[in-house]
């Protein structure tokens, strides 16, 4: 019976590995995990910072195209009767189970935010993180783009077509959806969305397909009666740069990380000193 009793311990024995090994693979995972999400945080703080702070560091060409754009606005403004009073559908809503109801629902905030979490999910469980950078990157660029438009829209109080107010009724400091026409959020989400998406493809294929979309929610939303069309213009704005500079912080950190393994490394030893050249 020496045999079984041996074969018993080496059983017991190599469950007793396996679940040493599993557990240490559970806490290198977690490890891993936690480590991924902590250098995303950083980066999505590091980002948000340096973008709502870049007008102090604006150079002139950038204030040229800042009050170029402000100064467009405020022409849209101007036509935004004659404009909406050509693709402005009265009697209708948000929603109203046709064409347009797909770039609407994409646009939307929860939709937008949903699409960001899952990418960025399926990014972290399976370990790639091209997938898991490019989800962080959707995220920072809705929050980019969402903050100013909620505090736009409050500050505004602008009231939205269907309440007949008209286009220059403009309340202030208003939280009532009717009063929260400018600027447009779907618009904005989904031209954040879009932009980080078709710039991380790559592919001008995605890009039409996408930027496409966006636009067609640009529209949807004034079609719709939600919107007047300098809002869209200006959310569409807003939703664009913010999902070009999240793209552009995400290249300026692979050119800061490639530089990092280009360095010459010099290490002391037992008998002088190494010369390492990373060039890749």
């Amino acid at each position: 019976m020496s045999w079984l009793k041996a074969f018993i311990s080496s059983l017991a024995l190599s469950v007793l590995t396996l679940n040493v090994l599993s557990a240490q693979d559970s806490l290198a995972v977690r490890a891993s995990l936690c480590n991924a999400i902590y250098h995303d945080i950083q980066c999505v703080a590091d980002d948000a910072s340096s973008f709502f702070t870049s007008p102090l560091r604006f150079k002139q060409n950038e204030w040229l195209y800042t009050v170029g754009f402000l100064g467009g606005t405020a022409l849209l403004m101007t036509s935004d009767d004659a404009i909406h009073r050509g693709i402005g559908s009265e009697g209708r809503s948000s929603l109203n189970e046709d064409f347009w109801d797909v770039p609407t629902i994409f646009g939307s905030p929860v939709t937008a935010a949903g699409l960001a979490a899952f990418t960025y999910t399926m990014g972290l469980v399976s370990k790639d993180e091209e997938i898991r950078t490019t989800g962080r990157l959707m995220g920072e660029s809705l929050l980019l783009a969402g903050a100013p438009v909620i505090i736009v829209k409050w500050i505004a109080g602008r009231s939205r077509p269907y309440t007949g107010d008209g286009s220059f009724r403009f309340s202030g400091f208003e939280w009532s959806d009717a009063k929260q026409s400018f600027p447009s959020g779907h618009s904005a989400m989904a031209f954040a969305l879009s932009t980080v998406l078709a710039e991380r493809i790559d592919n001008m294929w995605a890009r039409v397909g996408l930027y496409g979309l966006a636009t067609l929610t640009a529209i949807a939303r004034a079609h719709n009666n939600q919107h007047w069309f300098s809002d869209v213009f200006v959310g569409a704005g807003l939703g664009l740069v913010s999902g070009l500079y999240v793209i552009g912080r995400e290249h300026e950190r692979s050119s800061w990380l490639a530089a990092e393994e280009s360095r010459i490394i010099v290490r002391p030893t037992a008998i002088g000193v190494t010369l390492t050249i990373r060039l890749r």
